[in-house]
């Protein structure tokens, strides 16, 4: 039996030749022949006990199924979210299955960090509007604390009761249950809040 077929010994084996070369009552060759292995099996796991080595054999490298995702599908999953913020993930998975990567999208979106939620809502600027508030900003960058104690800054916006925004909900086919539905009305409360901000006062007007 070579050195290799040790690796094949089951751990049961391993101990009846350890506890008999431990009792120190029966020789190599007698051992091999009450266990039926080869004497040399016997010499190694002796020499084995008496350096106070293990008997299983260390893995070299990791065990167990190898990634679907290499570094150069992960640079192309990650190229796709890039160019384009909003696809989904059906779309994400039909685009790596072109280059033949066929793997659970959204755990690999997780491990690279990538967050799933709605878009923060922010007002549209046209290039003009841009360069108008830049311009505005680098021109009163200079000016000292004391004039913009005397400046006020005012805005207003206006909050509708039961507004309807985009929700999620989970349901099991039912549609129109109480719970699985948002009451909406046709022509909904609103108010209009005005306010005014300055080093010097503060203002709230409804």
């Amino acid at each position: 039996m070579s050195k290799k077929d040790d690796l094949f010994f089951s751990p049961c084996k391993k101990a009846e030749v350890k506890a008999l070369v431990n009792a120190k009552l029966f020789s190599n060759r007698e051992i091999s022949r009450r266990l039926k292995v080869s004497e040399a099996s016997v010499r190694r796991i002796k020499k084995k006990i008496e350096s106070g080595e293990e008997f299983s054999p260390k893995r070299k490298k990791k065990c167990g199924r190898k990634p679907i995702f290499t570094p150069r599908s992960e640079r192309s999953l990650k190229k796709i979210c890039l160019e384009n913020r909003f696809a989904t993930t059906k779309v994400i998975k039909s685009q790596l299955q072109d280059i033949n990567v066929n793997a659970s999208v959204r755990i690999k979106l997780k491990d690279l960090n990538f967050k799933t939620c709605r878009p923060a809502r922010k007002f549209k600027l046209t290039p003009a509007m841009k360069a108008k508030r830049l311009n505005w900003a680098k021109q009163w960058r200079v000016k000292d604390v004391d004039l913009w104690k005397s400046v006020c800054f005012s805005d207003e916006s206006t909050f509708e009761i039961l507004q309807n925004k985009a929700q999620l909900v989970r349901r099991l086919g039912e549609k129109f249950h109480s719970d699985c539905v948002v009451q909406t009305v046709k022509h909904s409360a609103k108010i209009m809040i005005w306010s005014v901000i300055s080093g010097l006062v503060l203002d709230v007007c409804t």
